[in-house]
């Protein structure tokens, strides 16, 4: 099975309103992501097999400074039906450790997992997604994300076509919302690159939740974002893209 690392560099830069956008220099300097050394794809049921059900599903893992998979998430609402299956491969896979500033390091890693047979169809891969990162160029304490420290941040993904504008939202342990970026409406998918300033939104240590929204009650997509107290605790989000070949076959 392929895992893509979604939102690699390069990605175009569409959008309005946006809060005002700092030099965010080479993005990820010092960071060797871990890397999967087994991933074994989950059969999906026949049935799903004989209709060719098939997705690339933006996911998401942490992988602890040991190797260990810390945690495994879908990072979209849509293809459902197939998350299951993203995860459980995702769970069952083996990672190498990585390291950051040549220290041992958690790192959350945005994945793209292809889920069924066949080819994915051209909605398929451009589910929507969406991903935040510290690029260099900040303080080193806002690179290892501890508290008082990030005051910029880097967004990356892709956008649905729109009927109306769609915005991006940090959501923090306390529950406060702060929009950090707004997303125009169009006829087409649009990909988005931009870093942005936060101020101080992300001064306190927790667990954020970062959501693409667009009109409905439902994040059209969604990624997380840590601040730690020191640098043992910390947990770096990724912002390099990684790919694994795989060959696809029936049931799988």
């Amino acid at each position: 099975m392929t895992l893509a690392l979604a939102l690699g560099s390069g990605l175009g830069c569409t959008t309005a309103s946006a809060p005002p956008a700092v030099s965010e220099g080479r993005p990820c300097v010092g960071l060797h992501p871990p890397a999967p050394l087994r991933v074994v794809p989950l059969e999906v049921p026949p049935a799903y097999a004989a209709a060719r059900i098939t997705a690339e599903l933006p996911a998401e893992v942490v992988v602890g400074p040991d190797g260990a998979l810390r945690e495994a998430a879908m990072r979209t609402s849509e293809f459902g039906i197939l998350a299951p299956f993203a995860e459980e491969t995702l769970k069952r896979g083996r990672f190498s450790p990585g390291t950051f500033e040549n220290n041992a390091a958690a790192v959350r890693l945005p994945v793209r997992v292809p889920v069924g047979t066949g080819r994915p169809s051209d909605a398929a891969h451009a589910l929507p997604e969406i991903w935040a990162f510290v690029a260099s160029g900040q303080s080193r304490e806002a690179r290892w994300q501890l508290r008082d420290s990030v005051s910029s941040l880097t967004l990356v993904g892709r956008v649905p076509k729109l009927a109306s504008p769609a915005s991006v939202v940090a959501i923090a342990p306390g529950k406060q919302t702060k929009t950090l970026l707004t997303i125009p409406s169009a006829d087409a998918p649009q990909e988005i690159r931009q870093t942005v300033a936060v101020g101080k939104f992300f001064a306190a240590s927790g667990e954020y939740r970062i959501e693409l929204r667009g009109e409905g009650p439902t994040a059209l997509a969604t990624a997380h974002f840590t601040i730690s107290d020191d640098f043992r605790g910390a947990v770096i989000n990724a912002c390099e893209t990684l790919m694994l070949a795989r060959k696809t076959g029936p049931g799988n």
